[in-house]
């Protein structure tokens, strides 16, 4: 588990929308327990040196497009290596 302290405050969620249907209105509701927002990464470490703490929080690339990356540097370094030949 990581606490609150290591994620950028653009990561945490501490309110919800939530739907009042007597009004038809929508309004943000305080979380009791703040969330993280989707592929939320730990990006700072208090009382650690300044280079191993990110201010931004990056977005963790999901899991086809990374795949779909790694296949096209495969195929960029195989038309690369056929060009030396």
């Amino acid at each position: 588990m990581v606490c609150e302290l290591h994620f950028a405050e653009e990561a945490i969620r501490r309110n919800t929308e939530v739907y009042d249907e007597k009004t038809g209105m929508k309004n943000d509701v305080p979380l009791k327990i703040c969330r993280l927002q989707k592929f939320a990464v730990p990006t700072l470490f208090p009382n650690c040196p300044k280079y191993i703490s990110k201010s931004p929080n990056p977005v963790r690339e999901c899991l086809e497009q990374r795949r779909q990356r790694i296949e096209n540097e495969h195929i960029q370094r195989s038309i690369q290596e056929s060009k030396k030949e």
